[in-house]
């Protein structure tokens, strides 16, 4: 008489699979959160970060042109809707910063900053502008009356 030796395959069976694919799926409805709140606050930093740039050009530039250098609100005096940094005199744009996207508020932000031919800051003695997503995310951008731009995570 012959034996048959019964060869088992290698791999999952069907519920094995449909087991680890619900597991995962909990898995990432419970992190969904998370990376909602982890974009939300990388938006304000990178809005804070184009800030200072846009802040620091301005002011190299004024001290460059040996003239008045202005950053202003792009659209009706919302610094959500993005800025420009321009030169009033002739009136040339140096650089236009589009819309900063969805959530990322502006709190207390100056009408415009003008940096003289100096590169000091005319006006208030400190600009400060609070960006935040609402909820967990502020960034304190502040300009001394030097003309120097520093951040800070927290409200202003």
């Amino acid at each position: 008489m012959r034996t048959v030796a019964v060869l088992r395959s290698a791999g999952f069976t069907l519920v094995e699979l449909m087991v680890t694919v619900a597991m995962l799926a909990i898995l990432i409805a419970l992190a969904a959160p998370s990376f909602q709140s982890l974009l939300s606050g990388l938006q304000v930093s990178n809005t804070a970060f184009a800030l200072v740039s846009d802040l620091t050009l301005a002011r190299n530039e004024a001290v460059k042109r040996g003239t008045n250098v202005q950053l202003a609100p792009g659209v009706a005096s919302d610094w959500s809707q993005g800025w420009t940094v321009s030169v009033p005199s002739p009136a040339t744009t140096l650089r236009q910063q589009a819309s900063t996207g969805h959530g990322v508020n502006f709190l207390n932000a100056p009408a415009s900053i003008t940096f003289g031919a100096d590169g000091r800051s005319t006006g208030v003695a400190v600009y400060k502008f609070n960006l935040t997503n609402g909820s967990s995310k502020n960034v304190c951008v502040s300009l001394d009356p030097s003309g120097l731009p520093r951040t800070a995570s927290r409200a202003c």
